[in-house]
Order: structure tokens, then sequence, then C-alpha cells
């Protein structure tokens, strides 16, 4: 398993105490935390092994496309953060972007240009992990071809338009090369309002066609319509720029299942399965995992058959439902906010012993006799350690 989601033991990796604060300070509000990733993965041994062999296929110049399917708090955000970190590592360029009801695979009305906008805002590499990555990876296009021009004797017009060639074999590449070279153009003339336009353009925030072509001459933009072709192209730029390729991490997908309307939902349900299908039968695309959730979409992966695969709790063997302890075991959010209330309590009274604290612990999700013991009126069992 790579070493970049292996957790590290303490002797050589100490926990520092702002990093601490920070970490005990996420997991109470139930997020994840923003650094100290490495500290926290355990038990993830198969889904650790599962993810690393997709990134090494995407650095390879493969393509992959996986799903995420657990309940609620089962920790799918959590392993999305640490394969964004473990690609920024391989130095893939990784975006992680929330599907919400303004960012959606399909829409008529901006919704799907609005999550390439997202997409290309959250573009982040090992140089810049938070982020806003876009203008540096067209600096480095830019750079490195006219710097290898110079060497050679070559003129850095011609050279880059050789560079950027790749890019004309995709559905939309040439628009989005002359974006590329009206970038240039501002960054050699010292136009910022030429390269204003042309990141415009590349981030997908032009709105009229008209608009676009008077400031860069291209004839298209980047709209509902195209953003896929438009991904892939910004997948084969990011290689151009000295990376091993894309990755796009999509959580929050159950927000697909909550769309109002049955055609929108449809819609999106099968770009999903294009997404799928494309991938299986060699896309150029990186795609990332998309984080589901219990409830499953009404349509199948189709190509070589293989299942999405669940994501399991955290711990090797898993109660069976209506046992004792299932729901710490399947829900390990609620359990680790619980303890880090505890240990919160514990800090603000020292001297306090944890049995004078946990004195009782409800156990959510038992009948009330399960351990010999009724009269709840909530149906809860109180268990004594």
């Amino acid at each position: 398993m790579n070493e970049l989601v292996r957790p590290r033991t303490s002797e050589r990796d100490p926990v520092r105490p702002r990093e601490r604060d920070a970490i005990i300070a996420a997991l109470r509000a139930g997020e994840v935390p923003a650094r100290g990733l490495h500290h926290l993965v355990v038990g993830r041994g198969a889904e650790m092994e599962a993810l690393a062999s997709d990134l090494d296929a995407v650095a390879r110049g493969g393509a992959r496309c996986r799903a995420v399917v657990a309940p609620n708090g089962a920790g799918k955000t959590f392993l999305l953060a640490v394969l964004h970190r473990a690609a920024l590592a391989k130095n893939l360029v990784a975006a992680r972007v929330d599907l919400t009801p303004g960012h959606r695979l399909h829409g008529t009305g901006g919704q799907a240009q609005a999550l390439y906008r997202a997409v290309t805002a959250r573009l982040s590499t090992r140089a810049r992990p938070d982020g806003g990555a876009l203008p540096a990876l067209l600096e480095r296009v830019v750079s490195d071809v006219v710097a290898k021009a110079a060497e050679e004797g070559r003129g850095p017009d011609r050279a880059l338009r050789e560079h950027l060639a790749p890019l004309a074999e995709l559905p939309g590449g040439y628009d989005f090369a002359l974006a590329v070279e009206g970038y240039w153009r501002g960054h050699d003339s010292g136009d910022e309002h030429l390269k204003a336009q042309a990141l415009r353009w590349l981030r997908g925030e032009f709105t009229s066609k008209a608009d676009a072509r008077a400031a860069l001459g291209v004839r298209t933009i980047i709209s509902d319509g195209n953003w896929y072709d438009s991904l892939k192209l910004l997948a084969r730029l990011c290689r151009l720029g000295g990376h091993d390729g894309l990755v796009v991490l999509l959580d929050e997908v159950a927000v697909l299942h909550r769309i109002a309307n049955p055609q929108a939902r449809d819609a999106n349900y099968q770009r999903i399965l294009g997404i799928w299908n494309d991938t299986l039968q060699g896309g150029q695309t990186v795609w990332g995992s998309p984080s589901g959730s219990p409830r499953r979409p009404s349509w199948t992966p189709a190509g070589d058959g293989t299942p999405i695969p669940p994501l399991a709790p955290a711990w090797r063997r898993t109660p069976s439902p209506g046992t004792l302890g299932e729901e710490c075991f399947r829900n390990p959010r609620t359990t680790v906010k619980n303890f880090c209330d505890l240990l919160s309590l514990l800090e603000q009274h020292p001297g306090t012993s944890w049995r004078d604290v946990l004195g009782r612990v409800v156990v959510p999700g038992l009948p009330s006799d399960a351990a010999g013991k009724s009269g709840d009126d909530d149906g809860l069992t109180d268990l004594v350690l």
C-alpha cells in the first residue's frame, strides 16, 4: 500500500499540539480534518489498496471510474480527502467538488457548466494543494515550451501550437488550444486583460459565444452540453503541463437522487452511466471517485459488469444488524464525535476519571430489553461500563 495513505507510527511522525487541536476540533464537528489525515487512516487497508491501484493506472495514462457507496457517517468524505492527498503526491492534478442542486452532471440551465467551473476553481497540485492551480498550470505549459523553443532557436508561437496539437484530437480541442494560446499572447505582451479573458474561457465563465469570439477569436464556449468534453481536454492539458493526469472527486452524489423532476434526475443518472462506460471503454478522461449514498440510482454499470464496491465499516468484523454495538460500527462519525466530546470534558476537568463521566452509555438502535433492562421511554438501552 502506498506510504502516503498508510498510517504512520507516533515515533516517526508525532502529532504536534497545533495539529492535534485542529484534528480534534474537526472530528468533534463531524468534519474531515484539513491536515493530519495520515494519523487517522485505520482499518482501511483493502480500500486504500484499491484506490492506490486506480491512481497508479491513471498515472500510467489510463482511466478509472469508481463509486464509493456507504451509509452516512461511514467515512466516504474522509476517504476522498485521503485519496486527494495521495493523488497530489503522485504528481496528479486533483479536484474535490460537492454536487449540489446548482452543480450537477447534467443540466439545461447552467448547472453542469457550474460544476465544470467548480472543478477548475478547485484544481490542486503539490505546489497548490488548496486549489486555484489553473493559472500556475497554464504558466508551466507556456514557460516550458517557450524555454525549449529558445534553446532550439525556434519561434515560440509555432512551438506552442505544435505542443498543443494533441488537444485538437478531441472534440472542442481547437478552441481550447486557441484559449491557451491567447493566455500566452497576453503573457508575452503584458496584456493582463487578454490573459484574464483566456482564463475566463478556460474556466467556463463565458455565457455568450459572441463575447468569447470578440475576446479570443473562438467560436464556442464551455457549456452544459460540452462540459464533459472540456474536462477531457483539461485532463490532457494537465499532462502537457508535466503532470501525470487529472483526478476528479465528487462528493454528495446523493443530491441527484433528490432532484424533483424525473426527466432531469434520469438525465443525471445517464450522465453517470456515460462516464462509467466511457472510462471502461478506454476513454481519455481521468475521472475520480464519486462518493455515493446507500440509495443507488436506477441504473446498472455496463462494460465489464464489475459492481460498485461498497465502503465497508472501518473494522474487520462488523456485528450483524440488531446486535450490541452495531450502530457504533456502522456509523463511525457519530461514535468519534461522542468520543471527542468525552475527551474535551475530561480536559476541562483535570483529575476527573473517565469512569466518573462515562458511567452510562446510550447505545441506539437496540430494543429496550437487549441487555436485560426495560422501561426506557425512548426505547434505548443503557449499558453500565
